[in-house]
């Protein structure tokens, strides 16, 4: 599998669309302020990103929070970043922009990567998304994968969508990949549906009309013809008895069918998989590390799972907030809160005091 690698920066997309990824995520648009303002507004889109950086830093002087006592994302354009679209999303989806944030001040533990998503086509979209942060010597450093994600809608062209991920103090670099792109939309289906009914209608009166064509030869050969439909009309009646008494049982076994598919539903109606890897400062898997959960806070459900040797485990979780807590002999304990509405993966990274 072939991917393109798309390379746009913070600044980048602000100079093109005069809109500031904290504009953005703030859910207000800087285009929509300033259409009533005089054409001559280019320098204004150039200093965007200068701008944002000095507001940034006067707020950051004061406080590190908001109004709602939530840590702010600080954006970072020295981080750079990539995007790998795989073959099958190259034919539907452009990338817009992509940004790298730190939530509270720089250099902090935690980040976000956030991209904006174009539909170029008209079918509706889903795909998986991987977002990765590496330092300076390439190691990874943290990775945050979703899976089954709706994408945006056609013809939409400012979907964004934000990864948060852990153990950010050292990044230098981040990668998000776009994968396993599924179309959902079913009008091919029904254009499929209409040719063959198009198709049937046609043969019908073709036979319609080859029939018409058609005389006996004499008075003799009329009569055997209605001996024999009339014969064919017994059999005929007699099959059509057979056949509806063996659509009774099938009905009933179908519905008996239908009822066991329903009970095996709703076993499993709203839950999604959270898989967790624990890793090292270096990257490599803590193959005996034991991962704990627990719903809401300390009162909610619970379970603890040791990872396999690849430093992997699984949790079948319901959409909610939950406390990850994760434990290795030789590491400190490591506590992590996240809120979970799909199937995602999280990485947390253990580190000795050394």
């Amino acid at each position: 599998m072939t991917e393109r690698l798309v390379n746009l920066n913070r600044r980048e997309f602000g100079t093109v669309a005069g809109v500031s990824l904290s504009s953005i995520l703030a859910g207000c648009s800087a285009s929509d302020d300033n259409s009533d303002d005089d054409d001559g507004n280019g320098d204004e889109n150039e200093d965007i990103g200068e701008e944002f950086d000095n507001d940034s830093n006067a707020e950051g002087s004061d406080t590190e929070t908001d109004e709602d006592g939530e840590e702010e994302m600080h954006e970072d354009e020295s981080i750079p970043g990539q995007i790998l679209l795989s073959d099958d999303a190259i034919d539907h989806i452009d990338v817009v922009q992509h940004a790298f944030s730190w939530l509270g001040e720089p250099s902090s533990d935690q980040c976000h990567v956030h991209i904006m998503l174009e539909n170029t086509s008209d079918a509706e979209l889903i795909v998986d998304m991987e977002a990765r942060i590496f330092d300076e010597d390439g190691t990874d450093l943290s990775s945050t994968r979703e899976i089954g994600v709706t994408g945006p809608e056609p013809g939409e062209d400012d979907a964004v969508y934000s990864f948060e991920l852990d153990n950010c103090e050292e990044t230098a670099e981040y990668r998000l990949d776009i994968s396993n792109l599924e179309v959902t939309d079913d009008s091919t289906e029904e254009e499929d549906s209409v040719e063959e009914t198009d198709d049937s209608d046609e043969r019908a009166q073709e036979d319609e009309r080859d029939g018409g064509d058609e005389e006996p030869d004499d008075e003799n050969e009329e009569a055997e013809d209605e001996d024999e439909d009339v014969e064919s009309e017994d059999e005929d009646e007699s099959t059509e008895q057979d056949e509806a008494d063996d659509d009774d049982d099938e009905q009933v076994d179908g519905e008996d069918d239908s009822a066991d598919e329903e009970d095996e539903n709703d076993v499993v109606a709203g839950t999604h998989t959270l898989r967790v890897t624990v890793q090292d400062g270096d990257g490599d898997p803590i193959d005996h590390a034991i991962v704990g959960i627990t719903e809401g806070n300390s009162d909610g459900w619970s379970e603890t799972q040791n990872v396999d040797n690849q430093g992997q485990t699984e949790f079948g979780i319901e959409a909610g907030e939950y406390t990850l807590i994760a434990e290795a002999e030789g590491y400190p304990t490591l506590e992590r809160e996240i809120e979970s509405d799909t199937n995602v993966e999280y990485t947390l990274t253990l580190r000795t005091n050394d």
